[in-house]
């Protein structure tokens, strides 16, 4: 499943909610991607948040990258389990324009996504 892709028709469906979960998914498969390259293995979302704090305190990922995950990851807990959860369109077009954002720095950090999502891809 490419979270990517789904994120985007969700978003232009509609799904605002669903968009904002399924982004939070792709970044966290991407970082859960780097972390298995680093040696690490987290094993629940908050030891992905811990992990990333972490290698941002070290000065291997940027804080953009942590306060998008942490934004992500409180947004998709409102999303999937509040009973009157909202989010505007234009709030999700910035998340998701971040997340982009993101998918560049990692391209620069020569991490090859297409490959990274396949690999991931194959593993969902």
């Amino acid at each position: 499943m490419n979270f990517s892709r789904l994120q985007k028709k969700l978003y232009k469906d509609g799904f605002l909610e669903d968009s904002l979960s399924r982004a939070y998914y792709s970044l966290y498969h991407l970082l859960i991607t780097y972390l298995l390259l680093e040696g690490e293995a987290p094993k629940t979302h908050k030891g992905l948040l811990n992990r990333i704090g972490l290698k941002i305190k070290e000065g291997k990922l940027t804080d953009k990258i942590g306060k998008l995950l942490r934004t992500l990851y409180q947004q998709r807990e409102t999303a999937d389990y509040e009973i009157f959860a909202f989010v505007s369109a234009d709030e999700v077009a910035v998340l998701l324009e971040e997340l982009d954002q993101i998918r560049e720095e990692f391209k620069k950090i020569n991490l090859n996504l297409e490959e990274l999502q396949k690999e991931i891809d194959k593993n969902i």
